[in-house]
C-alpha cells in the first residue's frame, strides 16, 4: 500500500495505550523527532520546528503512545458529560488539513488531545 502524506486527514477516538499505539501505526513511516503541548493537545513533529521539544532519539508509535497516555493522566478533560451510560477518559488522535496540524505547518504530523469516550446503555 502506498500512502502519500500530502492529503490524509483522520480522526480516531478511543482509550488505552494499545488502541492509541494501533492508531499511530496507521501513519506511514512514523518517526517522531519532537513534541510540544499546545492548546491542551500533544503535538508530534517529524521535522524541526521552533516550538518543538526534541526527543532524545526518533520515537515510534509504541513509545509515543506510552508518553501520550502518561501525559493524559494530568491533562484537562473538562467536565464529565452527563449521559445514560459510561464515560471513560480517553483520547482523540488526529491530523488536520493536508495531513498536518494547524498552526505548525508541515513539520507537525499528528496530535492527541483529551477526549471522553462515551458508552451508552
Amino acid at each position: 500500500m502506498t500512502w502519500s502524506f500530502d492529503n490524509p486527514e483522520f480522526i480516531i477516538t478511543g482509550d488505552g495505550v494499545e488502541r492509541l499505539t494501533a492508531t499511530m501505526q496507521l501513519v506511514p513511516n512514523f518517526k517522531a523527532k519532537g513534541w510540544c503541548i499546545s492548546k491542551n493537545r500533544f503535538v508530534m513533529f517529524w521535522a524541526e520546528h521552533q516550538e518543538m521539544t526534541p526527543f532524545p532519539v526518533l520515537m515510534g508509535p509504541k513509545d509515543c503512545a506510552a508518553i501520550v497516555i502518561h501525559w493524559l493522566k494530568d491533562a484537562d478533560y473538562g467536565s464529565i458529560p452527563d449521559i445514560d451510560g459510561d464515560v471513560i477518559a480517553g483520547w482523540r488522535c488526529y491530523t488536520e488539513s493536508w495531513g498536518h496540524i494547524e498552526n505548525f505547518g508541515y513539520q507537525a504530523f499528528l496530535a492527541v488531545h483529551p477526549y471522553y469516550t462515551l458508552y451508552g446503555k
